[in-house]
């Protein structure tokens, strides 16, 4: 996982995972190896699942967010993003 997407406080570190109805939860995680931008996530996340990469310092629990597939342009209003592979 991309190290920006990951975030900490004084009790734990955590990402934004966006739920089926395109809000945000907060997930508490642990971080195994860090190598360059990329961290290794051991536990609090299933594959698949969608975490929030840019904007995270305008979150909270609940916030409504648009989905772009990576390595993709933003998608326009309207658009369905899919999560990747």
């Amino acid at each position: 996982m991309a190290t920006a997407a990951v975030q900490r406080n004084s009790q734990a570190t955590y990402v934004y995972v966006v739920k089926a109805d395109s809000t945000v939860t907060v997930r508490p995680i642990t971080i195994g190896t860090t190598e360059g931008d990329n961290a290794e996530v051991t536990s609090g996340l299933a594959p698949g699942e969608v975490v929030v990469m840019t904007g995270v310092d305008k979150l909270q629990e609940g916030s409504k967010v648009l989905q772009v597939p990576g390595n993709s342009p933003p998608a326009r209003k309207g658009a369905t993003a899919q999560k990747g592979s």
